[in-house]
């Protein structure tokens, strides 16, 4: 098996990808992907094993969303390549129950503060849904990863954003000088140990959100939404004093399991940090399996939201998940005037569709 899985690999690099080029070759898994309903399995040799074969490491390509939005993609991983597929038929294909939250939460002269940008998806999303008010608002996005970085300033200008502030720095509770993030220059499916060497290590600025909102004299925050890979705990505690507020910015953060434990943590910990802080916590059910079929539907369909009363829900519900996403708010009332459908945890069954 081993043999000719190498036989197919040499195949496609030599042969296939010679004939291809990458342009026809997006385009053909493109046409594949969204003309017709595919079985998860097919789906992902088009969007792994082939995409990752057919094209070099270093392929980007400027994608338009169907709102209009511009952005510049790779290969490096899952929101990545969804974007670069199916940005053309589905307005919010990555996480969209998450990203239909978070624009509903926002408004007018609103701060927002996004950790873990990325090459700006979520990002662009909020700077739009802002741009339609007088003031446009701010949103300070931290994004540590060169790549991800360089493609999320190219976001801002594509667009023309002046409400958007991008910030090359890792978030953490406290500001140091430097921390090390590990930088790959391959996709994941490419990367093996043999691949990781001290120049796959960069250090990066780290700061803490109270210091910066401090600094730039910004009293009042409406969305907090953190997306690093683990991290997000530090990050919470470098912004106790703000979240200690009685008007504490509403939160969207990941849970990631695997790398929470990598870094001796649980992912209780951060539930228990934000409700101590007089938060009430829900889990957001959405796309977590990239199941992408059902999402065409989504725009017709309530937000649901899965009430966590104690920790044990939360340990059952997310114990196979890979991630997930969670929000938190000090004024709940708010619920009732957002597009959303509140689940108990005896009622629901999973945190993915």
């Amino acid at each position: 098996m081993k043999l000719f899985k190498s036989l197919v690999k040499i195949f496609l690099r030599k042969v296939v990808s010679t004939v291809f080029k990458p342009l026809l070759t997006t385009k053909l898994v493109r046409l594949c992907l969204q003309q017709a309903y595919l079985p998860n399995n097919l789906r992902q040799l088009l969007l792994w094993p082939l995409t990752t074969h057919l094209l070099p490491p270093e392929y980007t390509e400027d994608i338009e969303l169907v709102n209009g939005i511009v952005m510049k993609v790779g290969l490096e991983d899952m929101v990545n390549r969804f974007l670069l597929y199916y940005s053309g038929i589905v307005e919010l294909c990555w996480e969209p129950q998450t990203a239909r939250l978070a624009l509903q939460l926002i408004d007018n002269d609103d701060v927002v503060i996004i950790g873990g940008a990325h090459i700006g998806y979520h990002t662009s999303l909020i700077c739009e849904n802002l741009v339609k008010f007088h003031d446009h608002g701010q949103v300070h996005a931290f994004e540590p990863y060169p790549t991800y970085f360089n493609r999320l300033s190219v976001t801002k200008t594509m667009n023309s954003y002046d409400n958007l502030y991008p910030h090359q720095c890792a978030l953490g509770n406290k500001n140091t000088n430097k921390v090390r993030l590990y930088i790959s220059k391959l996709p994941p499916s490419t990367i093996n140990e043999s691949d990781i060497s001290d120049d796959s290590f960069e250090d990066v600025d780290c700061i803490a959100l109270d210091d910066f909102v401090v600094d730039l004299g910004i009293s009042e925050v409406a969305l907090l939404f953190l997306d690093i890979e683990g991290a997000e705990l530090e990050a919470l505690k470098g912004a106790t004093n703000l979240l200690s507020q009685k008007n504490g910015p509403d939160i969207i953060f990941e849970v990631n399991p695997q790398m929470i434990a990598q870094g001796s943590g649980h992912q209780d910990d951060t539930y228990n940090y934000i409700v101590d802080l007089g938060y009430d916590v829900f889990v957001i059910r959405d796309d977590y399996r990239a199941n992408l079929e059902p999402v065409r539907d989504y725009p017709s369909k309530k937000i649901e939201l899965v009430s966590i009363s104690d920790i044990q829900s939360l340990q059952v519900l997310g114990e196979n998940m890979k991630f997930y996403n969670m929000y938190a708010t000090k004024h709940p009332k708010k619920l009732d005037v957002l597009d959303v459908i509140l689940l108990s945890c005896e009622t629901c069954s999973s945190f993915a569709y």
